[in-house]
């Protein structure tokens, strides 16, 4: 009996192996692609912001964004900012922030991740590769640093691509607009570094700094 009993348990363990792989293997269904285009509007005639005049060499980093679960984003207002917005908010370096996202990738909560290569400037229309939502992974957030600025950067956060009935939305327009990452307590967009120790919560501009800096547009 010894034999048959070794037997069914190398079988049940192969068995288990199977079971994991085909989870790991498995792919959302019931998805719906979108095309991405950011078109950036920071100008002059529209810079009306305390913060300080308008900027010489007004440019946007990289965008960098994720499609993700409901109420995970690579941002929150009221939360400390990452090591990863920290660094794109002051410096436009995605490098680490991709990382954390990767992280959030393994552990379930965001789907894919999506950029633009290189700056735009302030007045550019770019094309972002195209995403796959899911079922799922329906929600969309992306971040882009303001330059220059001691730590700010444009953001959308929570943007559902599916309607109140379940069905996919055909067409989505959002303004972006300005968040403070309170890292730096540079108080003009030239201002040098100024490291904010303690550091503290993410802000958005208040009224007094309210620009549309770029109008996002999925379809």
């Amino acid at each position: 009996m010894r034999p048959l009993n070794y037997v069914f348990t190398i079988l049940a363990f192969f068995s288990l192996i199977s079971c994991d792989d085909d989870k790991d293997n498995t792919i959302p269904t019931n998805g719906e692609t979108y095309k991405i285009s950011v078109e950036f509007n920071w100008t002059s005639s529209n810079h009306t912001s305390y913060l300080g005049d308008f900027p010489n060499n007004a440019h946007f980093s990289p965008v960098i964004g994720t499609v993700h679960k409901n109420n995970h984003s690579i941002y929150k207002t009221g939360d400390l900012a990452s090591p990863g917005i920290k660094l794109m908010a002051e410096t436009g370096n995605t490098s680490t922030l991709s990382s954390e996202i990767d992280l959030q990738i393994a552990q379930g909560a965001v789907y894919d991740k999506f950029f633009a290569e290189g700056p735009a400037g302030n007045q550019e229309n770019i094309q972002l590769p195209e995403i796959k939502a899911y079922n799922d992974f329906h929600y969309l957030s992306l971040v882009s640093m303001i330059a220059p600025s001691p730590d700010w950067f444009i953001a959308s956060r929570n943007i559902n691509l599916k309607n109140e009935d379940g069905t996919w939305k055909n067409h989505v327009v959002i303004d972006m607009h300005g968040y403070d990452s309170r890292t730096d307590s540079g108080e003009k967009f030239t201002t040098p570094d100024k490291p904010t120790i303690p550091q503290v919560e993410i802000t958005r501009f208040d009224e007094n700094d309210d620009i549309v800096f770029a109008t996002l547009t999925l379809t």
